[in-house]
């Protein structure tokens, strides 16, 4: 992995307040975010990773 961009994340309910896409290795990416609904936030967050040819998001 070389790079991590474009960024696009888009609640279906509520609003992210802030997110942030980050490259962590040459094999992990990481997405976090402040979801908001209401009057409750939450932290959430997104990571891929390649191993052994494939893709893995969790």
């Amino acid at each position: 992995m070389t790079s991590a961009y474009g960024l696009n994340a888009v609640a279906t309910a509520g609003s992210f307040t802030s997110s942030s896409l980050n490259k962590i290795s040459n094999t992990t990416a990481q997405w976090k975010g402040v979801h908001k609904r209401g009057l409750l936030s939450n932290n959430v967050s997104c990571t891929a990773t390649i191993s052994g040819g494939s893709l893995q998001v969790t």
